[in-house]
């Protein structure tokens, strides 16, 4: 579900810079690469990326938790996560309202996919 969110609200920017991506990918691999697929690449990055830093921040979750609100830790995680990735591979041009939009969503998506499996445990 991340993983769609991410590539929508990519796919839906429509001023999203990929370009140096692509050049970086022709010149290392050289071979043609869609703009579709660096938007896969990107997506996928982005969401292995917020799972491992879930992962890697989870004990430190119960001291966060008693100053904040849990679901402001999942927000933290996504942007985070997302920026790093857009940092790396210079990513620009994305919408900064669809960006909010995907923020908030996959926030919303972590934190009730978590009652979902702590219900079930």
């Amino acid at each position: 579900m991340i993983l769609f969110l991410n590539y929508l609200f990519i796919n839906l920017s429509s001023e999203i810079d990929v370009e140096q991506l692509y050049n970086e990918l022709l010149h290392i691999f050289s071979i043609e690469i869609s703009r579709n697929m660096l938007f896969l690449i990107t997506s996928l990055s982005t969401t292995f990326i917020t799972f491992l830093m879930l992962l890697l921040f989870k004990p430190f979750i119960e001291i966060y938790l008693l100053h904040y609100f849990k679901f402001s830790f999942f927000i933290l995680i996504n942007l985070f996560s997302i920026s790093s990735i857009f940092i790396v591979l210079r990513i620009y041009g994305y919408s900064r309202l669809y960006l909010l939009a995907y923020i908030l969503l996959s926030s919303f998506v972590m934190f009730y996919f978590e009652k979902i499996i702590n219900r079930l445990s």
